[in-house]
């Protein structure tokens, strides 16, 4: 059971109050493209609503629970070279086919990709974007975001190398054949991150 709760300035004003049903339902709708596409997600099995005062309302969100599935940040670090390698082949290839049920993740840390065996689950949905088609620029936002994540909570130990991140964005773009791809991806995902490194330093997450 989850209590769906805003992040961000707009969640310290709001917490956990929103208008409507739009964000559980999102998560329903995100889930099912994604399990119907063969992508590992959680089962949503309800969303209970409770009224707090005029148009507001609370959600709880209820999935099945991945038993025994740890998340990426606290796996990574126990595997060897060659194990992390193969983890992040899986992690690009389900990710790939997340974006080609046309499911985008909003928020898409280490810490909301688990991994059970050799089964990739994608958790938290509830900010999903959900497009008619594939979309380069929503590809982008998620590969941005998942390095962003890498950056801050693994850089300065080393854990995951350059040629880990070329190797999981060739995976994703489809091996060998999108080389010339690669090159562009890689500094595109890059963007911006003298920005986020300054950002944490000054506010002391690195």
């Amino acid at each position: 059971m989850r209590r769906a709760v805003r992040g961000g300035l707009l969640g310290r004003v709001m917490g956990g109050l929103y208008l409507g049903v739009g964000r559980p339902l999102r998560e329903l709708r995100a889930a099912a493209a994604a399990r119907k596409a063969g992508v590992g997600v959680p089962e949503p099995l309800a969303v209970r609503a409770t009224r707090a005062g005029g148009f507001f309302r609370r959600f709880t969100i209820v999935t099945r629970e991945i038993e025994g599935a740890s998340n990426l940040l606290v796996l990574i670090p126990t595997l060897s070279g060659p194990e992390r390698r193969m983890l992040l082949e899986r992690v690009a290839d389900e990710m790939r086919r997340l974006h080609e049920a046309g499911v985008y993740h909003a928020d898409l840390t280490l810490q909301n990709i688990l991994t059970r065996g050799t089964d990739v689950y994608f958790i938290d949905l509830d900010k999903a974007i959900l497009s008619s088609r594939r979309d380069e620029s929503l590809d982008l936002m998620n590969l941005s975001r998942l390095n962003r994540s890498v950056e801050k909570l693994f850089r300065s130990k080393g854990i995951v190398s350059r040629a880990d991140r070329l190797r999981f964005l060739r995976r994703y773009l489809g091996g060998d054949s999108a080389k010339g791809r690669l090159k562009d991806l890689a500094r595109a995902c890059a963007s911006g991150l003298w920005f986020h490194r300054l950002w944490w330093s000054l506010s002391g997450q690195s």
